[in-house]
């Protein structure tokens, strides 16, 4: 971001982010992206490997459910 500072996780899970580019700029590096939006057009879709269009309050917990299943996420 703006601090100069990025990160490489291997996975990276953005909940409601926007993708300004100071963030992307710090997170860019990230073997998997997986974005969670309510907006269609939103920056972040752009370099996520994963997105979902969708309210976090209801894709969250459905997520953390089928995780717990061991059934994964249904593409």
């Amino acid at each position: 971001g703006l601090s100069g500072r990025t990160v490489r996780p291997k996975l990276i899970i953005t909940c409601g982010v926007s993708g300004a580019i100071q963030f992307v700029a710090g997170m860019n590096n990230s073997d998997n992206i997986f974005a969670i939006n309510t907006d269609p057009n939103a920056s972040i879709f752009k370099v996520a490997n994963y997105a979902v269009i969708g309210d976090i309050y209801e894709v969250i917990p459905k997520l953390i459910e089928q995780v717990k299943q061991g059934k994964g996420v249904k593409a």
